[in-house]
C-alpha cells in the first residue's frame, strides 16, 4: 500500500476505532487492514475514487499479509510438533550409558560403579591427572602414560591421595599432557556414565549423569 493510501485510510473520519486498535496493538493486523480498506472504499471521494492500480496494490498487500499469517501459523505448529518428537526421542536415552565432553562427574554411595573418565590428547606421552572436590581442592593426583591419540580410559580406583575411598558427591578432573620439550598442555576430557534423568528446562534438554547435568550438545557417544 502506498504512503498516500495509508494516510487516506487513517485520516478517514469513520476509521477512528480501527486506527485506535492498530495503535494499541502496535502493528497493522489482517482484520484492521481489511476494515480500513472497506472504510476507504465505502467513503471514497466520488470525484477522486481509488484507482484500479491502487486498489489492486492494496489487495496484493492484503493477500501477502494473509499468506504471512498462514506461514507463521504453520511454523508454530511445526515447532511444537518437532519439540514433542525431540522430547520423546530424548527420553529413550534414560538408562543408557553416554559419553559426554566434560570434566565433572558424580560418585555414588559406597559400592556404586564409578563413572568412566577418559582423556584425549593430540600427542602421546605422560599425562598429569588432577581430581578435585566440589570446592576445587585437589583430592587425588596421579600420572598416566598415553599411548594413543584416541580417547583413553583412565584407570582410577575412586580413592584420594591417602588411599581412602572418596565420599559420594560431585567431583571434577583435569588432565595436562607433558610435551617433548617439557611443556604441558591441557587435554580433552570425557565422562561416561548412565543417564538417570532427562530434564526439560527453559527450552534446553539436559541429561543427568547420576546428578550432573549435561546438554545434548555435550554428548559424544551413546551406548546401548
Amino acid at each position: 500500500m502506498s504512503t498516500s493510501s495509508i494516510s487516506n485510510l487513517f485520516n478517514s473520519p469513520l476509521s477512528t476505532g480501527a486506527s485506535e486498535s492498530v495503535d494499541a496493538g502496535g502493528a497493522l493486523g489482517r482484520d484492521e487492514f481489511l476494515e480500513l480498506l472497506t472504510i476507504q472504499l465505502k467513503y471514497q471521494d466520488p470525484l477522486n475514487p481509488v484507482s484500479n492500480q491502487e486498489f489492486a496494490a492494496q489487495l496484493a498487500e492484503f493477500s501477502a499479509l494473509e499468506q504471512m499469517e498462514q506461514i507463521n501459523g504453520t511454523l508454530e505448529t511445526d515447532l511444537v510438533l518437532s519439540q514433542s518428537v525431540h522430547n520423546a526421542i530424548t527420553t529413550s536415552m534414560i538408562g543408557r550409558d553416554v559419553r559426554v565432553v566434560g570434566g565433572v562427574f558424580a560418585i555414588g554411595e559406597e559400592g556404586a560403579e564409578l563413572p568412566g573418565l577418559y582423556v584425549q590428547a593430540e600427542t602421546i606421552g605422560e599425562a598429569n591427572v588432577s581430581i578435585t572436590d566440589s570446592s576445587g581442592e585437589v583430592v587425588r593426583s596421579f600420572t598416566v602414560q598415553l599411548d594413543s591419540t584416541d580417547p583413553t580410559l583412565l584407570q582410577w580406583d575412586g580413592k584420594d591421595n591417602n588411599g581412602d575411598q572418596l565420599a559420594a558427591g560431585t567431583y571434577g578432573f583435569t588432565v595436562n599432557v607433558v610435551g617433548a620439550g617439557g611443556e604441558t598442555q591441557p587435554a580433552l576430557t570425557f565422562v561416561e556414565d548412565r543417564v538417570s534423568t532427562v530434564r526439560f528446562a527453559n527450552g534446553v534438554t539436559e541429561l543427568l549423569l547420576a546428578t550432573v547435568p549435561y546438554t545434548l550438545a555435550d554428548v559424544y557417544e551413546i551406548r546401548a
